[in-house]
């Protein structure tokens, strides 16, 4: 317990926890002032999304009605059955947008995209931009809020907690967040052997291998910490500062690859998981390298390497099961290969046993 504690305040002494919770609080903060200031564009945004929609509908209809002044035409007449209750529909759903009637709103748009199908199906022919499938997903997710008795959120601009929760994980649950993280603590670390304190350590009565874990330790406690405040800071920010939300905030539909919906009080869970598993892995990596390379720049440049190498591995649709960098886009890996819950975690932990291990005998075979 007393190398624990002289562990931390060295860590204290160069100020990286106080460094590092301070830049999460800045960032939280700041992306919640962000989306506290863009509430009016989800309305614009819709407004002009479906004022486009409008627009086409109503343009084939004065079109049809000018040349039906000039000849009769049969189909064109038929059509105008279609198109004329689509344009009333799609006035409501305007009126009901304006008007912040979310529950009007959702049920509007649903009847909106049945008319197109309708039209689309009987003439074989696009009446909007939005394309079958998408208007199927909108409608089923639309039913889906219904029966929860939820209104729709906009995903990146949302104040409802729990949605702004994944917010949070998708922006700072990833690559950039976790190198931040290891660049912070790591120091600890590299400075030991590039200011020779480490034959200071080595010369106490402890094992090398006793030395080396409760350095594992001691990064353990700031990166939990770090999560516990991440996590914090995304729930109490928008239930104490943000608007009144009704509902069951944490049953929010999330949508997975499957197509499948995921309450968002499932996806916070699985974020806790996966973040906890993640720092972990990604800790012991850097300890791992540190006590290897014994450099700080060529630590950090191959850190950064690896979890980039990550990154572009999984943004070109190839997740590995059995790889740990896989887990370090939390967000990615919840709602596109949902499969790997929780067995993914199995991965994590062993890597992270391995890596321990290796640096544990490295360290006590080797040399100052």
């Amino acid at each position: 317990m007393k190398l624990l504690l002289f562990e931390w305040k060295k860590m204290f002494r160069l100020k990286v926890p106080i460094i590092l919770f301070l830049l999460t609080l800045i960032c939280v903060s700041g992306l919640f002032i962000r989306n506290t200031m863009q509430q009016e564009l989800i309305k614009e945004k819709k407004i002009e999304t479906f004022s486009k929609y409008k627009s086409q509908v109503t343009g084939k209809v004065m079109y049809y009605n000018e040349l039906l002044k000039k000849v009769g035409n049969s189909q064109m007449e038929e059509e105008l059955t279609y198109l004329l209750p689509l344009v009333q529909e799609l006035e409501k759903l305007l009126e009901h947008v304006q008007q912040d009637r979310w529950k009007e709103e959702v049920e509007t748009e649903i009847k909106v995209y049945e008319l197109a199908d309708h039209y689309e199906a009987k003439y074989t022919q696009s009446i909007m931009q939005i394309g079958k499938k998408d208007r199927q997903k909108e409608s089923k997710l639309n039913n889906e809020l219904l029966e929860r008795g939820l209104p729709k959120e906009d995903l990146d601009l949302s104040l409802q907690p729990a949605v702004f929760m994944k917010n949070v994980v998708s922006f700072f649950l990833a690559a950039p967040g976790f190198i931040v993280l290891l660049l912070l603590v790591g120091i600890v670390i590299t400075k030991e052997f590039e200011d020779s304190t480490i034959k200071m350590v080595y010369a106490l009565p402890i094992s090398r291998a006793t030395y080396t874990l409760v350095k594992f330790a001691s990064l353990l406690v700031v990166g939990f910490v770090w999560l516990t405040l991440l996590f914090l800071l995304a729930y109490f920010l928008p239930t104490v500062f943000g608007p009144a939300t009704e509902g069951d905030i944490f049953n929010y539909p999330l949508y997975t690859k499957e197509e499948a919906f995921m309450s968002t009080g499932t996806y916070v869970m699985q974020a806790i998981v996966y973040s906890i598993g993640y720092v972990t892995f990604a800790l012991a990596l850097f300890l791992f390298l540190a006590f290897l390379i014994r450099n700080t720049i060529v630590t950090y440049v191959l850190v950064f390497f690896l979890l980039l190498g990550g990154v572009i591995v999984s943004k070109n649709g190839v997740d590995i099961f059995v790889s740990p960098f896989t887990y370090q886009q939390v967000d990615h890996v919840i709602l596109n290969v949902s499969a790997y819950y929780p067995t993914g975690l199995v991965v994590l932990i062993a890597s992270t046993v391995i890596l321990l291990f290796v640096t544990v005998e490295m360290n006590r075979k080797r040399g100052i």
